[in-house]
């Protein structure tokens, strides 16, 4: 009779990551920095923890027009379009959005329509346990 072997290759999450994101220069200890984009570990991608933001769940493929859908636990879902950030955009609301500065564990944000600005905690962990019980939360 006929016999095969079948093998499954997962190239693993830096694999993935540098598959996503081109342009990726790795850094010291596990650091990844991209241009327009900063530092970040990839490590556990599609989760990434980025130097300002913490916690963000990346979706894996880039959407229409070149842009990367971010799951932030704080603000939702968010289309970051490399050529304009660190302006974004609320998948949820609507409403366009600059990241300013982050000051230890708070993000301050400006709303480019209305000019006010806003803060925003940064991810860490206990942001994270609502989307425990859904997989990655990816909804967009």
């Amino acid at each position: 009779g006929w016999s095969r072997a079948v093998e499954f290759i997962h190239t693993g999450p830096k694999a993935e990551s540098r598959a996503l994101f081109s342009g990726l220069r790795d850094m010291s200890n596990g650091w990844q920095y991209l241009p327009w984009f900063g530092c970040f570990l990839d490590d556990k991608f599609p989760w990434i923890y980025h130097a300002d933001h913490e916690w963000l769940y990346i979706k894996p493929r880039l959407e229409e027009g070149g842009v990367y859908h971010v799951l932030d636990a704080n603000l939702g879902w968010l289309e970051i379009d490399p050529r304009t950030y660190p302006a974004l955009r609320s998948l949820e609301k609507g409403e366009s959005w600059r990241f300013l500065q982050r000051d230890k564990g708070t993000r301050t944000f400006r709303d480019e329509a209305s000019g006010r600005e806003f803060t925003a905690e940064t991810n860490r962990p206990e942001h994270l346990r609502k989307f425990n019980s859904s997989g990655s939360g990816e909804q967009a």
